[in-house]
C-alpha cells in the first residue's frame, strides 16, 4: 500500500517512541518567516490563504464545529508539496513540521496549514513538546493557484475510500513509520466520517516535518518511474476511538482526475518514531495553536 497517513489513530499507540529534546537556535529565523501568537496581518498560510481569510474560517468553525457541510476532501498539488518541502528543509532550520486546522467557510469544511517549529517542552504533550505555529511573507508561490487547496464536496471518480464497495490492494510495502495507516483501516475511518450527523471534534492536528519529506520522495520517485504523481488527498476521517482526524494519500492524474494510488515507488526503512506526532491533536493539545484566539 502506497503511504496513507494518519494524525490520531496509531500514534497514541506509540507513546514510547518519544522524541529526545533539539536544541534550537532563537537566532537562526529567516526573515521570509515568522512565529507569532496571532497571525500577522501581512502574512500567508502554506495553502495561500491571508490573515483575513484564515481568521474567518477558523473563526466560523469555532461558532460551529459542523460536519454535516459534508467537505469530505481536499487536494493539494504537487507543486504545493515541493515549495512545503523547500521551506521547511532549506528555509528555516528551526522547522520541525506542520499542522492541519478544520475551517468553514460559507458553511463548507475548509482547511489552513501552517508550518510549525518547536516552541519549549509540554508535559501534556506525548512527544514532549509543542509546535508553535509561524507563517509564510516572500513566498512567492503561496500569491499562486497552485498553493490553493481545491475542496472536494463530494465524492469524485479518484477518491477511492469515499467508494463503501473498495476493495483495499495488498498494503505491505515494508514500511515501519508510526504514522503509516493501513488501507482497510483508512477506508474504514472514511466511511465512518461520511456518516458522521454530528460536530466535528477535532480542532487541529500537528505532523512532523518528516511527513512531509516522505510525500516529496514518494511523489518525485513516482514522477521517476513514469507515473504521473500530481498531488496529495486530504481526507477526513474519523477513527475507531470516535476522533476526527486527517488521512493522506498521495494521487496521480489519469484522464484529467486526480486519483489516489497505492503503489509505494519510495520504501523508507526508518525505524519507528522518525515520523512519531505523538497524537498531538487540538483539543487535548492546543497550547499554541494560532486558533481559537487564545
Amino acid at each position: 500500500m502506497k503511504k496513507i497517513l494518519i494524525g490520531l489513530g496509531i500514534s497514541l499507540l506509540a507513546v514510547a517512541c518519544s522524541q529526545p529534546a533539539k536544541q534550537k537556535a532563537a537566532e537562526s529565523k529567516k526573515p521570509s518567516l515568522a512565529v507569532q501568537d496571532t497571525m500577522p496581518a501581512d502574512a500567508y498560510t502554506l495553502n495561500g490563504l491571508d490573515t483575513k481569510e484564515a481568521n474567518s474560517m477558523a473563526a466560523e468553525f469555532n461558532e460551529n464545529y459542523n460536519a454535516t457541510s459534508k467537505t469530505l476532501s481536499f487536494w493539494l498539488s504537487k507543486a504545493w508539496v515541493d515549495n512545503v518541502y523547500n521551506l521547511l528543509f532549506n528555509k528555516n532550520p528551526d522547522a520541525d513540521g506542520i499542522r492541519f486546522y478544520i475551517g468553514l467557510k460559507d458553511g463548507k469544511n475548509t482547511i489552513i496549514v501552517t508550518a510549525t517549529q518547536e516552541g519549549g517542552t509540554s508535559p501534556s504533550a506525548v512527544s514532549g513538546f509543542e509546535h508553535k505555529d509561524y507563517f509564510v511573507y516572500d513566498d512567492a508561490f503561496v500569491h499562486t493557484k497552485a498553493a490553493r487547496d481545491s475542496g472536494e464536496y463530494e465524492p469524485g471518480k479518484g477518491s477511492f475510500l469515499y467508494n463503501p464497495d473498495f476493495q483495499c490492494p495488498p498494503d505491505d510495502c515494508g514500511l515501519e513509520l508510526t504514522n503509516h495507516l493501513s488501507c482497510d483501516s483508512a477506508h474504514a475511518y472514511v466511511q465512518s466520517f461520511m456518516k458522521t450527523t454530528i460536530t466535528i471534534n477535532t480542532i487541529s492536528e500537528w505532523y512532523p516535518k518528516s511527513i512531509i519529506a516522505n510525500l516529496y520522495n514518494e511523489l518525485n520517485a513516482a514522477i521517476a518511474a513514469k507515473v504521473d504523481a500530481d498531488g496529495i488527498r486530504v481526507y477526513l476521517g474519523k477513527t475507531s476511538a470516535n476522533r476526527d482526524n486527517f488521512i493522506i494519500v498521495t494521487t496521480k492524474n489519469v484522464n484529467d482526475v486526480h486519483t489516489d494510488y497505492y503503489e509505494c515507488y519510495y520504501k523508507s526503512k526508518k525505524g519507528r518514531g522518525d515520523d512519531f506526532d505523538g497524537g498531538e491533536s487540538c483539543p487535548t493539545n492546543c497550547g499554541m495553536n494560532t486558533w481559537p484566539a487564545h
